[in-house]
Order: C-alpha cells, then sequence, then structure tokens
C-alpha cells in the first residue's frame, strides 16, 4: 500500500506542476480500523473496515486550494488539474511553506504489532462489570485499534511514509451521581482489568452522599489522571502559531521564568509506546524530544514549518494534521509534566486542608478567550492532611499563567492518560484554584 499510494501522489504532484502550480503537495492516511462497543459483558456494536483520507493541495500565484478525497488512484491527477484552474477563484491567500528531500523516507512501525485482540476483552470486561463495587453502575467498554500509514509527497522532492499502530481500551461507568471513564492503552486483558479496578476504586464517590463545596479559592490536589489534562493544555498553549497569534507576550518572555521552579515540561514523540509516538511529523520533520519549560522557564515552543520561519527558529517535528483538508498545525505528540520526588501522601498532608481531585466529570480544558483552565472534579475535601468528607462534581478553574506559578509541589507517581489523548503528569499540588 505505500508504495503504491507514494507513486499515485508523486504523478498527482507533477500533474499539478504541469498544469501550472507554483508547488503541490499530496497527504493520505490510510489503513484498517476496527472499533468494538459492550455494554457490560455483551457485544453491542462491530465496525471494522479500511479507511482512507486523501488531501491535494496546490498553490498559484500566491493563492492556494485544498481538495479532498477517499480513494487512492489515478484519477487524483485530474483532481489535481482542478485544484490548479480553481486555486484564485476558490482559494485562500497562502504561499507555500513546504520541506524539501529526501525522496525516500519510509518508517514502518516495527516491534507494534497489536498485543490484544478485540475478542479476548470479553472475559476482562466481564470480571470488570462483576466487581462489587460497579454492580450497580452501567459500564460501557469500547476497543479501538487503528494501523495507519501516513504518506506526503511534495515538489520539493519529498516522498515520505511512517506507519503508526494506536490501541485504546475505554470504560465508562454511569450512575445516577454521575460519569466516571478510565481508559488503558494498548487494549490488553490486563490493561482493561486495571481501568475496572481504578473505576471501582471511585465508586464510593458515586455512591457516598457528597458535602457541600467549599466557596472561593482554595489548595488542589490533582492526581494525574487530572493533571494529565494541565499537561495537554499546555502544550496546546505552547506552540509557534498560539504565540504569533494571541500570545505575543510570551515571545519576550522565552528563556524567563512563567511557572514555578519546581516545573519542567517536555514533549516526547519519539516515546516508546506512546499514543501518538512517530518518526516524522505530517510535513516530513524528523521528531525528536522538544523541551518547553525548564525549572518553570520558557525555553521552547512547539513549531510547524510556517511558525518556525515566522518566529525565527527551527522546526521542531510538531505539525499535526487534525483535518487534512487545512494547514498543519503546531500540537503535542506525548507530553508530559516530569515528575518530581514526593509521594501522593506526604502532598495531601502538605496541602494541610483543600480539595483532592481523583476522577474527573468534566475534563480539564483552556476556555477559549478567557485563558481560564477549568475542569469538574471528583473527589475529596482534605482537613490536616486527611480525607474528611466525599465531594462530587466540583466545578474548578484557574487562570493558566496563574495556575503555572500556583504548583507547589510535583510527584513521583507520572502516568499517561488516553483520556488527555496520551498526555502524562503526577501528583500537582496547586496553591490555589477557584471554586465555581
Amino acid at each position: 500500500m505505500p508504495d503504491r499510494a507514494r507513486a499515485i501522489a508523486a504523478e498527482t504532484v507533477a500533474a499539478a506542476m504541469v498544469a501550472g502550480a507554483d508547488a503541490a503537495e499530496v497527504f493520505v492516511r490510510t489503513g484498517p480500523a476496527e472499533r468494538l462497543t459492550w455494554r457490560g459483558p455483551d457485544l453491542v456494536a462491530e465496525t471494522r473496515g479500511p479507511n482512507c483520507d486523501v488531501v491535494v493541495r496546490v498553490w498559484r500565484g500566491g493563492w492556494s486550494l485544498a481538495v479532498t478525497a477517499t480513494t487512492i488512484t489515478p484519477a487524483l491527477r485530474d483532481l489535481a488539474r482542478s485544484a490548479v484552474a480553481g486555486a484564485r477563484s476558490h482559494g485562500e491567500e497562502l504561499t507555500p511553506c513546504l520541506r524539501a528531500g529526501p525522496a525516500d523516507l519510509v518508517f514502518p512501525a516495527a516491534g507494534e504489532e497489536p498485543n490484544g485482540e478485540p475478542g479476548s476483552l470479553a472475559g476482562p470486561l466481564s470480571d470488570v462489570a462483576a466487581l462489587p463495587e460497579l454492580r450497580h453502575a452501567q459500564l460501557t467498554g469500547v476497543w479501538s485499534q487503528e494501523r495507519q500509514w501516513s504518506i506526503l509527497v511534495n515538489s520539493c522532492d519529498l516522498a515520505a511514509a511512517y506507519e503508526g499502530v494506536q490501541q485504546v481500551a475505554w470504560l465508562w461507568a454511569d450512575w445516577p451521581g454521575g460519569r466516571i471513564a478510565e481508559a488503558a492503552s494498548g487494549g490488553s486483558g490486563e490493561g482493561v482489568l486495571a481501568a475496572g479496578r481504578r473505576l471501582a476504586g471511585l465508586a464510593s464517590l458515586m455512591h457516598a452522599d457528597p458535602g457541600p463545596p467549599p466557596t472561593g479559592s482554595t489548595s488542589v490536589l490533582l492526581a494525574p489522571a487530572a493533571a494529565a489534562h494541565v499537561a495537554r493544555s499546555l502544550g496546546g498553549l505552547l506552540t509557534g502559531s498560539g504565540v504569533a497569534r494571541g500570545l505575543r507576550p510570551l515571545i519576550e518572555r522565552r528563556g524567563g521564568r512563567i511557572g514555578s521552579p519546581s516545573l519542567d515540561l517536555t514533549d516526547a514523540p519519539r516515546q516508546p509506546g506512546g499514543m501518538r509516538t512517530r518518526p516524522i511529523d505530517d510535513e516530513g520533520t524528523p521528531t525528536r524530544d522538544v523541551p518547553l519549560l525548564r525549572a518553570g522557564r520558557l525555553v521552547g515552543l512547539l513549531h510547524t514549518l510556517r511558525s518556525a520561519r515566522e518566529l525565527g527558529d527551527e522546526p521542531t517535528g510538531s505539525a499535526h494534521r487534525a483535518a487534512l483538508w487545512r494547514p498543519p498545525a503546531a500540537a503535542p505528540s506525548n507530553l508530559r509534566i516530569e515528575p518530581g520526588t514526593e509521594t501522593r501522601d506526604h502532598l495531601r498532608r502538605a496541602m494541610g486542608t483543600g480539595i483532592e481531585v481523583v476522577g474527573l466529570g468534566r475534563p480539564g480544558r483552556i476556555q477559549d478567550g478567557t485563558g481560564n483552565f477549568t475542569l469538574t472534579g471528583h473527589g475529596w475535601w482534605v482537613e490536616g492532611g486527611e480525607r474528611v468528607r466525599p465531594l462530587r462534581g466540583v466545578p474548578l478553574s484557574a487562570n493558566v499563567f496563574e495556575l503555572l506559578r500556583a504548583v507547589r509541589g510535583i510527584g513521583d507517581d507520572l502516568a499517561y492518560s488516553p483520556l488527555a489523548d496520551g498526555a502524562g503528569a503526577p501528583t500537582l499540588l496547586l496553591d490555589r484554584m477557584r471554586v465555581g
């Protein structure tokens, strides 16, 4: 498949150039996908089949037009010619920014064979559904697997392809009082059981009569499952394009401290076993570890070719094509907050009084236009370093830059969360977040 797709992509680029394009590229994402859904121990839905998405983008006279297809056939050459003809009337003003050769970069996903078969999850899911703590919950399980080739050919003599494998098992437990979700990368039976036991460990929060949340601001202890959403949100913020458009003051702060001296943030796109591990990005740039924060100082940004050129930086191999018809955007791959040396129990005692968040009712994210990081958490009210009453569905928020400075302690229990796009974090102790 990659050889045939690359050949047709090269023919399509050549057809666009003969038709008068100044530059052209073809990006293909193709491969089999499977998705199975259970209610309790019973399989209720199954989807299997090939996926194929193609985008042909051409540039002509300062205008660019992208056209899409769902098959890889020689007919793409006619699509490219049509795009060249319609670039000025239907396109957008955009200058080309393409990576030059080499013409033969191919990276199979060696050593990433699936380690869990869909049928093998029926037993573990049945065991999870039988856990006493979950007997009153509606349990939903989803197993998904994608094995896809990403193929890029452009008019600057680049022809590159890499294969990625992603397996995830998702679990949702619904009670009258709310929902808690867990997930396990890899989709193995052992991972599903571990995720189920984590759900069972939180069941008491959904059965208990929760106490009223405090008002105002309070110290907050975020377990890794919640702290991973902080990491993911920071990675989405610290991109060259984001800084250039709405966070220009950060450009002047590079090298300066914007967060707690204990905070280190790294993107690691080549991390073995990561959800978004890949050898090259979606512009063909080799990936590498990118330090973003060191001791709270802003030392790096995630870049595409375009944003690196705009800010005078080197590309970081961080280009993603979430929507193939749009230009690539910088985004994190396997982002992590580096672990510290303290245990969660020690950090709870150090907090003294505050909220400990151990599960999420709504994932954490940065609200558009406000700069506020928000989440809805389940957990405990803590006094004197001890859990004294359960809390459920507590809304918490903080300005993202206040949050960076509020990190007072970092745990030694780094964990990655598929629910946070594969980002990882240890337990975080924050001086304050607002309730409500």
